[in-house]
């Protein structure tokens, strides 16, 4: 009798942890064109240093977009403007303070870098890069975000076909 009650509990912490609503956030594909070609930034993440594209939480006062180039801004100190249509979506594990994970989604906007200044929220956290796209696979770990950054590349080269 005792171990149905055991296995309810087991049961009910396992739903919680792996059945949890996913949380959205919001990045940037930040890209230039060098020498005729197309450069995409990388940054690196505060606490594990893996090399990602600035992304962040939703302000409620931004919506989408705004936050979108307010993360670029904070996390890689370039400014610009997003394109209006999502370029994709990608998922990720967010590990807390508290070391609990949680699923993330990413929506992902492309923004064409205007400036880049020196100074900036998050510099002394952060290892900024320029890539091409087709070399993000050997920095980015997340298979999800490499094809979102691959995508991206293919459209950009239709476009100016």
């Amino acid at each position: 009798m005792k171990y149905q009650i055991y296995l309810k509990m087991i049961k009910k912490f396992f739903s919680f942890i792996f059945n949890r609503p996913m949380k959205l956030q919001v990045g940037c594909i930040c890209y230039k064109k060098e020498k005729k070609k197309l450069k995409i930034l990388i940054i690196t993440s505060r606490n594990s240093k893996r090399w990602i594209i600035p992304k962040g939480w939703i302000k409620k006062n931004l919506g989408s977009i705004r936050s979108a180039e307010a993360e670029a801004w904070e996390e890689a100190g370039v400014k610009g403007k997003c394109y209006k249509n999502t370029i994709g979506f990608y998922t990720y594990q967010k590990i807390g303070k508290n070391g609990k994970g949680r699923r993330c989604t990413v929506k992902v906007f492309a923004l064409k870098v205007r400036e880049q200044l020196n100074d900036f929220p998050e510099k002394n956290f952060r290892t900024l890069r320029w890539i091409t796209p087709e070399k993000s696979h050997k920095f980015i770990e997340n298979k999800e975000l490499v094809q979102v950054l691959e995508n991206f590349s293919k459209m950009k080269s239709k476009a100016s076909k």
